[in-house]
């Protein structure tokens, strides 16, 4: 049964994306896109004013448009989109370089202080980013990296699935109606990273990426029967 369940869920995280996109707006469909002065941003006076924190000229804000999340019926096809994302503004004088490869991670708490734990769900091998894919955040703009998860019901469980949009993700398995605390980590200890071109076989270093470790504040969001 357990190999089963990893199985679905492998299944699921790479296809979730996928079938959530129809439920999601067009901010949060073009994965990982940067924005300056779009007046279709995802943002509230809420967001703006109280939901980002900032280190060393760098401004980190958490997206949760959607605050309240309803359970969807425990059937194969059914599921809740749930938007969530980083917008990062760089105000130093240097552009740097952001990712959502293998940086971020979520923490919810319940309002009881228990904190649900993210899993690791598989990855696809032999992945690589593709250099589009690690976003460069000039002086003075924004960059805004996407998480398209959602609600679904896996083998009679509840789960937040996460994909990270790169063949693997995280999930909570241990979540239920009520009030949660959420934020987001993001860390990145290398200020170079690699890229491959599949089609030359030819490889690249790119440079100028933010270093460093930091944690958004909190937001409320409640998860919620039908």
């Amino acid at each position: 049964m357990r190999n089963f369940v990893a199985l679905i869920l492998a299944l699921v995280l790479g296809f979730v994306g996928a079938m959530l996109s129809s439920y999601i707006p067009k901010e949060f469909t073009a994965y990982s896109q940067a924005i300056m002065g779009n007046k279709d941003e995802l943002i509230s006076p809420e967001l703006a004013n109280s939901n980002a924190v900032e280190v060393d000229g760098i401004r980190f804000e958490i997206l949760v448009p959607e605050r309240v999340w309803i359970i969807p019926a425990n059937q194969p096809d059914a599921g809740t989109p749930v938007k969530l994302g980083i917008r990062i503004t760089n105000s130093t004088q240097q552009p740097l370089r952001f990712t959502q490869f293998e940086t971020i991670a979520v923490e919810i708490i319940a309002k009881d202080g228990y904190q649900a734990i993210s899993k690791g769900g598989p990855r696809e091998m032999g992945h690589i980013p593709k250099e589009s894919e690690y976003l460069i955040a000039q002086p003075k703009q924004s960059v805004t990296l996407i998480l398209n998860a959602g609600l679904r019901w896996v083998d009679d469980k509840l789960y937040l699935l996460i994909p990270d949009g790169f063949g693997g993700g995280s999930y909570f398995d241990n979540l239920n109606p009520g009030i949660y605390q959420l934020r987001f980590f993001y860390s990145n200890y290398s200020a170079s990273r690699q890229v491959y071109n599949i089609l030359t076989n030819e490889s690249k270093i790119l440079e100028d990426f933010w270093t460093g470790q930091v944690s958004t504040p909190a937001i409320e969001i409640c998860i919620v029967q039908q």
